[in-house]
């Protein structure tokens, strides 16, 4: 039995003036199943000081409320390099693979 999962394949976009997170979030893989495929946008609010995550928000749904929350989880965990942004935007893609 073959298991097809997904990826949440995250991409920074010049708004966070090309700085990859310091600590990024791993999502598990999950059987396709369960969840679909779509793209999206994500809003981070970013504190100055620490580079904590202080809100994430979709501006752009994927179209699958789980597919955006589990997104939302995982940008709640990313920590960026201190006083660097305030704000990042950052499109999003759920893709399956085999």
């Amino acid at each position: 039995m073959r298991v097809r999962s997904i990826i949440l394949a995250l991409m920074l976009t010049a708004s966070a003036y090309g700085q990859a997170p310091a600590k990024s979030s791993k999502v598990p893989a999950v059987p396709l199943l369960q969840y679909g495929h779509g793209t999206g946008l994500v809003s981070m609010d970013v504190d100055y000081e620490s580079g904590r995550v202080t809100a994430a928000r979709m501006l752009e749904s994927t179209g699958d409320s789980r597919l955006d929350s589990k997104a939302l989880e995982a940008f709640r965990q990313w920590r960026f390099k201190p006083r660097t942004v305030r704000h990042v935007r950052t499109p999003i893609t759920f893709t399956h693979w085999r």
